[in-house]
C-alpha cells in the first residue's frame, strides 16, 4: 500500500517508517480480506485476502478478476460501479470465486467508498466463513440435509438461518426445525404430511408456488432463489414477516423435493441494524486519522519544511497511527469476542511491572492530548517489590488502558486515579477521575456497544471500549462495575480471581532497560515484504545482531544451509514461493533442534497451536513489541 503512495509523489523518510509500518500491520493483523482500489488500480492486498484466495501477493495483483467466478464478474462489477459512482453509500453482495484447484468457495463482499487523496476509491471487504446454523435435535431428516448440503449453499446461511422447511415435490411439508415451532406457535406434527397453507395463513403466496413450479419444471435444479418475502399469521395471530431462500434437495433416496431457509426479518433487522453501527462508526472513526496521516505525509514531501515543524508533523503522524490502532483494535476485539475467539491465557506476572506500563502510557497520553494540567495519582498496595499474581496480564492491561483513557478524555481538570489492592484471593482495581460524570439514565447503559457521552470537540473513539472491557474481565471471571455523579467524577471497580501460582509456574518478569546485546550472533529474518524487514533491521540496530534477510521460504531454507554460524530464524509464516510453515518444516528436518520464532499477523489459538505444532519455539504477533522480541531472542540464545 506505502510503495503505491510512494510511487503517486510522497516522499517517505527513515524517520517516517516505522508509523507507515504501524498502519500498514494494523491493515494486515484484521482478520478479514481487505482490497484497496484507487482510479480503477489496484493499491493493495491484506494477508487474510490471500488466505481466502489461496494465492500470493503478486499472483492478486496481476490476476484479481480472474479469481471471481466468470459467472458472477458482471454482478461484482456492477456493485462496484454503483458504488464508486456514488449511486449508492455501500453495496454487500456474495459470489463465487475459483481456488487453485479448480473448486469454488462462497464469499461474502462489502464494497464501501473512501476517500483517497482527492477522489474517491473503493475498500473491499471479504469474509469467506460464515457462522453455522443451529442444529435441531427432533428434526433428523433436517439436520442429515442440513449437513449435507450447507456447504453448497453457504453463501445463504448465517447464524439466523436456523428456520427450515422442507416440502416434498406435492408441495408437502416433510419436516421442520425448532425454530419454526417457536416462531409460528404451531407444533411440529400439525404440519408435517400437510401443505403450508392448511396450517397457516400465508399472504402473497403466489410467488413462492411460481417459485417451486419453476423447479419442478427445470430438470437439474441446480439453482438457488432468494429473498421471497412472505407475510404469515402465526397461531396466535401475530403477523410475522420472512425472507425465503430455496433449493432443491433429496429428502429421501427416491423423492425429491425444497428446503426452504427463512429468516424472521424482525431479528435479521435488528441485527443489521447493530452492524451498520458498528461499521458506520468504525468508519468514521477510520476517516480523521487517515487524513492526518496522508495529509501530513504529503506536507513532510516538502524538502524546504523547517526541522522543528518537520518533528510536530512526525508526532501528529504517530499520535493518529496510535488512534487507528486503537480503533482497530477495538474492531478486532468486538469481532472475536462475537464470534467466541477470545482466549484468556493465564499466567504468572508481576502486577507493578502493570502499573509502571501504565505510568508510561499516561504520561505518552497526557502529552499527545494535551492533559498535563490533569494530576496522575497511582496507588500500589506493595510498592517496590515484585508482587506475583496468576491472570491474563494483556487483558488486565488492555482493561485498565480503556478506563483509563476514558477517564483523561472526559476530565477536563483535576486528577485521574488508578489502583490495585489484593483482597484473599481476588484483585480488586479501581480507575476514578474528577471528570465530567455519567447521568443516571446513562449509568445503566455506559457498557452497552457504541454508547459514549454527548460532549462537544471530544475525539469520542469507536464507542466499544467499555463494551469489549466488560466482556473481557466476564471471561477472567470477575465482575465490574461503574458508580457515578455528573460533575463529581467516576469510579470503575473490578474484581478478578487471581490465585496464587505454583513455583514452578511463576514467571518472574525481565527489565524492560532494552540493554540487550547480541553481538558475535547471527539470525535470519524471513519477511517478504521490504518496509517489514526495514523496521526489522533498524529495531535490531542497538542488539548488534548480524541479520541475513530471505525474501521467502525457499531462500531462507538456502541461507540456513549457506551459512551454518545462523543461530536463530524470525521466520514470517506468509510468504510467497514458500511459506514459513514449509520452510520451518525442511529447516526442522536438517536440525531437529534448531530455534525457530514465528512471526504472524494472527493472533487467533488455532494459529498459535499450528506454528507451535511444526516445531517453533515460539511466536510473536505483529505489530511487533521490540522488547518482547528482544526477550524472546534472548531466550532462544540461552541467555534468560
Amino acid at each position: 500500500m506505502y510503495t503505491s503512495i510512494t510511487n503517486r509523489g510522497v516522499s517517505i523518510k527513515n524517520k517516517m517508517i516505522e508509523n507507515y509500518y504501524i498502519l500498514n500491520q494494523i491493515v494486515q493483523s484484521i482478520d478479514t480480506g481487505i482490497v484497496i482500489i484507487y482510479e480503477r488500480e489496484l493499491l493493495h492486498i491484506n494477508n487474510e485476502m490471500r488466505r481466502i484466495t489461496a494465492r500470493t501477493y503478486k499472483y492478486l495483483e496481476h490476476n484479481l478478476i480472474s479469481v471471481i467466478y466468470e459467472s458472477c464478474r458482471r454482478k461484482v462489477l456492477k456493485s462496484f460501479v454503483s458504488v464508486l459512482k456514488e449511486y449508492s453509500d455501500k453495496e454487500d453482495i456474495y459470489f463465487e470465486i475459483v481456488l487453485p484447484n479448480e473448486s469454488l468457495k462462497a464469499v461474502k463482499c462489502r464494497f464501501q467508498r473512501i476517500k483517497i487523496f482527492d477522489k474517491n476509491g473503493i475498500m473491499v471487504s471479504v469474509h469467506a466463513d460464515f457462522s453455522e446454523a443451529k442444529h435441531d435435535s427432533i428434526a433428523p431428516v433436517a439436520i442429515k440435509l442440513w449437513r449435507k448440503y450447507r456447504s453448497e449453499y453457504e453463501h445463504i446461511l448465517n447464524k439466523y438461518y436456523d428456520f427450515l422447511i422442507f416440502i416434498d415435490n406435492d408441495y408437502k411439508i416433510r419436516n421442520i426445525t425448532k425454530a419454526v415451532e417457536n416462531v409460528l406457535k404451531y407444533k411440529r406434527t400439525e404440519f408435517l404430511d400437510k401443505y403450508f397453507a392448511e396450517v397457516c395463513n400465508i399472504k402473497h403466496s403466489e410467488e413462492l408456488t411460481e417459485v417451486l413450479y419453476g423447479f419442478q419444471e427445470n430438470s437439474d435444479c441446480n439453482r438457488v432463489v432468494k429473498n421471497l418475502k412472505l407475510t404469515i399469521i402465526a397461531k396466535d395471530n401475530e403477523v410475522v414477516r420472512l425472507s425465503v431462500s430455496v433449493f432443491a434437495v433429496k429428502i429421501y433416496e427416491y423423492l425429491k423435493g425444497f428446503c426452504m431457509v427463512c429468516t424472521d426479518m424482525k431479528n435479521i433487522d435488528k441485527s443489521r441494524l447493530s452492524a451498520d453501527e458498528v461499521a458506520a462508526n468504525i468508519a468514521h472513526e477510520f476517516r480523521s486519522p487517515l487524513n492526518a496521516i496522508i495529509g501530513f505525509s504529503n506536507i513532510l514531501a516538502d524538502e524546504t519544511l523547517p526541522g522543528y515543524e518537520r518533528k510536530q508533523y512526525l508526532n501528529y503522524i504517530k499520535q493518529s497511527c496510535n488512534s487507528l490502532l486503537r480503533v482497530v483494535n477495538d474492531f478486532s476485539d468486538f469481532n472475536n469476542l462475537n464470534h467466541n475467539k477470545i482466549v484468556i491465557h493465564k499466567d504468572a506476572f508481576n502486577i507493578n511491572a502493570v502499573f509502571d506500563e501504565l505510568r508510561a502510557y499516561c504520561s505518552m497520553f497526557k502529552k499527545d492530548y494535551g492533559k498535563d494540567n490533569i494530576q496522575l495519582i497511582v496507588y500500589e498496595q506493595y510498592p517496590n517489590q515484585e508482587v506475583i499474581v496468576y491472570g491474563d496480564r494483556q487483558r488486565i492491561f488492555q482493561v485498565m488502558v480503556n478506563l483509563i483513557t476514558n477517564a483523561f478524555k472526559y476530565t477536563e481538570a483535576g486528577f485521574v486515579k488508578y489502583q490495585y489492592v489484593l483482597d484473599r484471593k481476588f484483585l480488586v482495581l479501581k480507575v476514578s477521575d474528577s471528570g465530567i460524570g455519567i447521568t443516571k439514565e446513562n449509568l445503566g447503559k455506559i457498557f452497552n456497544r457504541l454508547t459514549q457521552l454527548d460532549v462537544n470537540n471530544l475525539n469520542k473513539g469507536s464507542g466499544l471500549g467499555l463494551n469489549i472491557s466488560k466482556n473481557l474481565v466476564e471471561l477472567m471471571g470477575g465482575t465490574i462495575t461503574v458508580n457515578s455523579e455528573v460533575g463529581v467524577g467516576t469510579e470503575f471497580l473490578i474484581k478478578l480471581p487471581v490465585g496464587q501460582p505454583n513455583e514452578d509456574n511463576k514467571k518472574i518478569q525481565m527489565s524492560e532497560d532494552n540493554n540487550f546485546d547480541f553481538t558475535g550472533k547471527t539470525i535470519i529474518v524471513a519477511e517478504d515484504a521490504q518496509i517489514n524487514y526495514i523496521l526489522m533491521e533498524k529495531i535490531l540496530q542497538k542488539t548488534n545482531v548480524k541479520i541475513l534477510w530471505a525474501k521467502n521460504g525457499k531462500e531462507c531454507v538456502e541461507l540456513y544451509i549457506q551459512h551454518p554460524e545462523v543461530s536463530l530464524i524470525l521466520m514470517d509464516m506468509q510468504m510467497p514461493v514458500m511459506d514459513g510453515f514449509e520452510a520451518t518444516k525442511q529447516i526442522l528436518e536438517i536440525n531437529p533442534d534448531f530455534p525457530i520464532i514465528a512471526q504472524t499477523a494472527f493472533s487467533y489459538s488455532e494459529e498459535k497451536n499450528r506454528i507451535l505444532g511444526i516445531g517453533c519455539i515460539d511466536f510473536i504477533a505483529k505489530p511487533i513489541e521490540k522488547n518482547l522480541l528482544y526477550r524472546k531472542m534472548a531466550k532462544a540464545f540461552g541467555e534468560s
